[in-house]
């Protein structure tokens, strides 16, 4: 366990808490993200990117870290 807590693509859904509530069913807080890992640019895997303020975002061309989303 090197503290890793990585979501991948967390876009379009009707609403945040079918994100943040199957993460909180396995006791992860969007605190304890630590990566965010795209696998392409469309709103549809980006959207909810906001979620989680202090990760590393990875796509398929870079590592973004400190940005604003």
């Amino acid at each position: 366990d090197d503290g890793l807590v990585a979501v991948v693509d967390p876009g379009m859904v009707p609403d945040r808490s079918a994100i943040l509530e199957p993460l909180a069913a396995f006791g992860v807080a969007p605190e304890d993200v630590t990566d965010v890992v795209l696998s392409h640019h469309h709103p549809d895997h980006t959207m909810h990117i906001a979620l989680f303020p202090h990760v590393r975002v990875h796509d398929y061309w870079a590592v973004y870290e400190r940005d604003v989303w």
